[in-house]
C-alpha cells in the first residue's frame, strides 16, 4: 500500500504498507541532495535499514507463513525497531519539508501498515 487514504475506506481488508515506498523516500532524497551535504548520511542511514529488511525478505521467501513469521521476528524485528528508534530521532532534526524528512514522515506515518510484516502471509514489497 502507497498511503492513498481511499484504501482505508475499503471494508474487510487488512491494509499492508509497502517497504519500496518506504524505501524510494530514502534513495529519492539522496537523489535530491547537493553533492556537498551533509545529510546524505542520514538519507543513507535511512536506506540502510529498508535494505536490511529486503535482505531479510530475500532469505525468507520460499518460507511457509509460519515459519517466515518466527524468523521476523527473529531477524526483522530488532531492525524494525531500530529504524523506528533512527526515524524518530530523525524526524525532530530534519526539515520536514525536505526531501528527507518526507521520507521519514511517510515511514512514521505509515508505521501500523509497513510494521504488517509480523503477518507471515504478508511481503514487504507490494509495488
Amino acid at each position: 500500500m502507497d498511503g492513498y487514504a481511499g484504501y482505508h475506506k475499503v471494508p474487510n481488508v487488512t491494509l499492508v504498507g509497502c517497504w519500496a515506498h518506504a524505501r524510494r523516500g530514502f534513495t529519492d532524497a539522496l537523489r535530491s541532495m547537493p553533492a556537498n551535504s551533509v545529510k546524505p548520511v542520514t538519507a543513507t542511514e535511512g536506506l540502510n535499514f529498508c535494505n536490511q529488511l529486503f535482505a531479510v525478505e530475500r532469505k525468507l521467501k520460499k518460507l511457509d507463513p509460519k515459519d517466515r513469521y518466527e524468523e521476523r521476528l527473529k531477524q526483522s524485528k530488532p531492525i524494525l525497531d531500530a529504524f523506528l528508534s533512527w526515524l524518530q530521532k530523525q524526524e525532530q532534526q530534519v526539515l520536514p519539508k525536505s526531501a528527507l524528512g518526507k521520507a521519514i514522515a511517510y515511514c512514521l506515518n505509515q508505521w501500523d501498515k509497513i510494521n504488517s510484516l509480523f503477518r507471515g502471509w504478508a511481503t514487504g514489497d507490494r509495488s
